[in-house]
Parts: C-alpha cells; sequence; structure tokens
C-alpha cells in the first residue's frame, strides 16, 4: 500500500532538479528552482507571482550558497516563508544538499516552516549579546547549539535575530531556551 503523501499548498523553492525530486519524493506539492545563485530579474518576477498567488516556501541548501539563495530571494520577497534542514540531515559523502535529505527531514521540514509576521517581536540585537549569542568567545558555539534546537540552520547573528522574530520568540522565552541548552549541557 502507497504510504499518504503530505500535501503543500504553498510552492516550495529549490536550488536544482535533484532538489525538486527529493522533495516531490517526500510531498505532494509545486516545485520551482532557482537554478542556482545565479537569480535573475525573470526569476524574481516568477517568484514574486507564484507568492502573490499561492505562497512561496524556501527550502534551499543548509551551506553558503543556499543561505546567499535564501538572503536574496527574502531581500526581494520579504514576508516569503522559510524550511530549514540541518547539514548533518543533508550532508552525503562531504555534498551538502537538500537532495540528500531524507523523506522524513524534508517533511519535517516543510512542517516546522517559519512564517513572515508583521508582529512587533519584543527581541534586540542587545538581547543576544546578553545571552553571549553575540560578541562572546564561544559565541558562534551557543548559536549552534540554539539553531539546531530551534531546527533551522546555523546562521550569524544578525540573521538570528530575524528569525527569531519569525519564530515569534521574544527575549525572555530566549532566555529560558538558553538557560535550558546550558542546563542539559552541565
Amino acid at each position: 500500500m502507497k504510504e499518504a503523501s503530505m500535501k503543500i499548498e504553498k510552492v516550495i523553492v529549490v536550488e536544482g532538479k535533484n532538489d525538486v525530486l527529493a522533495v516531490k519524493r517526500a510531498v505532494d506539492a509545486d516545485v520551482v528552482i532557482t537554478s542556482g545563485s545565479g537569480l535573475n530579474p525573470g526569476i524574481f518576477k516568477m517568484l514574486k507571482t507564484l507568492h502573490d498567488e499561492r505562497g512561496l516556501i524556501v527550502l534551499t541548501d543548509p551551506d553558503g550558497p543556499g543561505e546567499r539563495i535564501r538572503s536574496l530571494i527574502q531581500e526581494q520577497i520579504p514576508t516569503v516563508d522559510h524550511a530549514f534542514i540541518q547539514k548533518s540531515d543533508a550532508l552525503v559523502n562531504d555534498d551538502i544538499g537538500v537532495e540528500n535529505a531524507s523523506i522524513e527531514t524534508i517533511r519535517n521540514a516543510l512542517k516546522h516552516y517559519l512564517v513572515y509576521s508583521e508582529d512587533q517581536i519584543d527581541i534586540a540585537m542587545s538581547d543576544l549579546i546578553d545571552l553571549n549569542l553575540q560578541g562572546h568567545a564561544h559565541a558562534k558555539a551557543y548559536r549552534q547549539q540554539l539553531c539546531a534546537t530551534l531546527k533551522i540552520t546555523y546562521c550569524n547573528s544578525k540573521t538570528l535575530l530575524q528569525r527569531l522574530k519569525m519564530l515569534k520568540i521574544d527575549a525572555q522565552q530566549l532566555k529560558t531556551i538558553m538557560e535550558e541548552l546550558h542546563e542539559a549541557n552541565r
């Protein structure tokens, strides 16, 4: 008996054709390809139209080029949604990509995608500094732990602040999460 497929109404944006195949194995969805980081005005126009009509979820590789593509799309379409796969779940023989992720990993990422919100969330860069997520000797390690806990790809503090706002995590919630992480590491 064939496994029931998870249906995604929004259009999923990936980098390449192998990513499309991996996503299509995991979910029933329409998928578009950016064809790498060479995004041109025509692709942005198409993505904006699709976003306005159906909504978009960006699911790029958890590496530098993938984050660059995600960032470029975010600049052009600020209200786009984001799904993330951890690097460790997308790595096969030094090759990092959505195409390497398991069906379960892709489904999980798409179940927990970040939705753009215009709500004002009470969190600022100073909160990240206070919690040693920025400007501290171990800030990178702390951000890595936090990102893994939140199921988002590792990022710098500026991007982390944006993603915390997307997740609607305020300063107090972040403090609690970080205390739990520090407690678990003792």
